[in-house]
């Protein structure tokens, strides 16, 4: 069959569509670089915005956030950023801070305000405790009362969260008491988390039975049989902390291990100093500058003493009391400091959490925001060009039926 011939009347209506269509496919792309120069001015207009929101947002807010971190372990899980401006400047309903209609005002969430506030127990104010706690056991022991008689256990090993005891008065044995168990040569700190009576009846006891669950402050060192005692510790000596020698062979391995936790307490803390000094090197705020220059000295002021104090780590009575002394002061600073910091986001000349919001909603309003204005000329000058390829493809369309 031969192909369609068009009529004079068909050719004409084409070429006319066609000329109708190029002509808005030019006039379509004629305006496209006047959407483009305008986006670019309103992208240089945002960016002026924009500097001012980096600087309440990453060179105040954020680093006073990171040292609070730092040093008590509260921090805001999901911190303002960017994306809460972009999102309301593109319309993003899906992001948290974009307002429904009529609103307009990006939404003020919480976070701009500096809450909820999640934890993490890896911070200097808790290291501190951890250290003191420390500290204490070599001096004081455990703290727990003496069992009446040895107990004896089936075995312990370095991952036991429950063990079975004997003993002619079971109820010695409470929960949070702890004990040092040894066979002579492996050793474990046992913690006891609960107590299940497991007596038979006939015979009548003794001797009585229970099972513990337990926590290893202390892992066992190697398997620990049957037949192990659980002792109470009372602490060491100041002759044997000077000498770090227990007169006891069998205790050796725990006065290493409190030798250990107490250098690893006070790694941590050498860190969180470390990131405390980060985020104070960092912070631009002009209103704290005295406050971030005392809190500056202070950090470094622990941490030298705290490097050196490892070379040796003195465990005697001088050396214990140092750390005392230390922690005597570097304890209610932080107090102090963390009181400063929360008066610094909003009590000084400027609220930052306020100016923040301020000039994140100046950016991102739905109606008059720089970077939503930006983002809806890129957008406008993006739909010219479709359109624009649209008629042209509307004009190749006809082309290509007229001339076959």
């Amino acid at each position: 069959m031969p192909a369609p011939i068009l009529t004079p009347e068909e050719v004409a209506q084409l070429e006319k569509e066609a000329a109708k269509q190029q002509s808005f496919a030019d006039a379509l792309s004629a305006a496209v670089p006047a959407k483009q120069a305008r986006a670019q001015e309103l992208e240089v207009a945002d960016g002026a915005f924009k500097k001012f929101f980096d600087y309440y947002n990453d060179d105040i807010i954020a680093k006073y956030d990171a040292e609070k971190k730092a040093i008590s372990g509260d921090f805001v899980a999901n911190p303002i950023t960017e994306a809460d401006v972009e999102g309301p400047a593109s319309i993003d309903g899906s992001v948290r801070t974009t307002p429904s209609l009529p609103a307009t005002d990006i939404v003020r969430v919480d976070e701009f305000d500096g809450t909820p506030l999640a934890h993490t127990d890896v911070n200097e104010q808790q290291h501190i405790a951890d250290q003191a706690e420390i500290e204490d056991v070599l001096v004081n022991g455990y703290g727990s009362g003496a069992p009446t008689t040895a107990l004896t256990t089936t075995s312990i090993t370095p991952a036991s969260t429950t063990v079975s005891v004997t003993n002619t008065a079971l109820e010695t044995i409470t929960a949070g008491s702890v004990y040092v168990v040894t066979d002579g040569v492996n050793l474990a700190v046992v913690e006891v988390d609960n107590v299940t009576d497991t007596t038979p009846m006939a015979p009548p006891p003794p001797p009585y039975t229970a099972d513990l669950d337990i926590t290893l402050i202390v892992p066992s060192s190697g398997t620990i049989g049957a037949g192990a005692q659980f002792l109470v510790f009372t602490g060491f000596t100041n002759g044997e902390r000077t000498t770090k020698t227990a007169s006891d062979s069998s205790l050796q391995p725990l006065m290493d291990s409190l030798i250990d936790q107490l250098e690893g307490r006070i790694n941590d803390r050498i860190d969180r100093i470390d990131e405390e000094l980060a985020a104070l090197a960092a912070n631009e705020d002009p209103d704290g500058t005295a406050e971030i220059a005392a809190a500056t000295t202070a950090a470094n002021t622990s941490k030298t003493f705290l490097t050196n104090y490892l070379v040796t780590t003195d465990i005697s009575d001088t050396g214990l009391a140092s750390l005392a002394t230390e922690r005597g002061v570097r304890s209610p600073f932080l107090v102090t400091r963390l009181s400063q910091i929360d008066a610094a986001y909003t009590g000084q000349t400027e609220n930052y959490y306020d100016r923040r919001y301020q000039i994140a909603n100046d950016r991102g309003n739905t109606s008059r925001g720089t970077l939503r204005l930006q983002k809806a000329t890129e957008a406008s000058a993006a739909t010219l060009v479709s359109y624009a390829a649209s008629a042209q493809d509307a004009v190749d369309a006809i082309d290509a039926l007229l001339n076959p």
